[in-house]
């Protein structure tokens, strides 16, 4: 329906009630086109997570030796005993027989991934893979929350700066710094950094979340905080 006097057959008119018709006459299509975004956002999380999973099962198998006959030889050199075929099959099953199905194999590792079973760490064996992701995660969001934070605040405050008064002493100097920096992989600034403030000069600890001389974390402790802090700085 139109005003009078006004021709609905003129372009602008039309694409106006065209488009009045579609937000009016259709909201079960929003609705629809909401929810297929969402599957396809689904649907690629859910690819990504498989591949992920495919290339963790792969890579291993693809480098020379493998983790089961590497415990073995490390028990002989440690007991100089052969392990007993009781001993040998354990092995196997929690790092994988060379000898077994690939695909019986992927099928067993999505289970035990699916319920939350990663199998035991070669490096600190026979600590739970599980058991290191639960000691690491906290500092990896701690260190991704914080980062976030003060990226987000300074990178505000500096952006509204420079904004406000473009061409300044404070715009000559940090712009080309700032496309200067944002230009190295963050990877390899890193380093360089952990290289020039730890390593030659001692101002920062090289590596760590706290001072371990403090024993366990105890976020009621002040001096622990202000050494999760130091520490944290890199």
């Amino acid at each position: 329906m139109t005003a009078p006097g006004v021709d609905p057959s003129t372009p602008v008119v039309s694409q106006v009630v065209a488009e009045h018709s579609s937000q009016t006459q259709h909201p079960r299509r929003r609705d629809l086109s909401g929810l297929r975004y969402l599957a396809k956002r689904f649907l690629t999380y859910v690819v990504i997570a498989f591949i992920s999973v495919l290339a963790s099962f792969i890579l291993p198998r693809l480098i020379p030796g493998n983790p089961a006959e590497q415990m073995i030889q490390s028990i002989i050199a440690k007991t100089g005993q052969y392990p007993s075929p009781y001993a040998r099959a354990q092995i196997y099953e929690r790092y994988g027989n060379p000898d077994e199905n690939l695909l019986i194999a992927f099928v067993r590792y999505c289970w035990q991934v699916l319920n939350g079973d990663f199998g035991l760490s070669v490096q600190y064996f026979p600590v739970p893979v599980a058991d290191q992701i639960a000691t690491g995660l906290p500092w990896t969001l701690y260190l991704a929350l914080v980062s976030t934070v003060l990226g987000w605040v300074i990178g505000t405050l500096l952006g509204a700066r420079l904004g406000w008064k473009p061409g300044g002493l404070l715009d000559t100097v940090l712009t080309p710094l700032s496309m200067f920096f944002s230009s190295i992989p963050a990877f390899w600034l890193g380093l360089l950094l952990v290289w020039y403030l730890s390593y030659r000069n001692g101002w920062l600890p090289n590596q760590g979340a706290y001072n371990e001389a403090l024993g366990s974390p105890d976020l009621t402790n002040p001096i622990f905080l202000l050494s999760a802090l130091y520490y944290s700085i890199l």
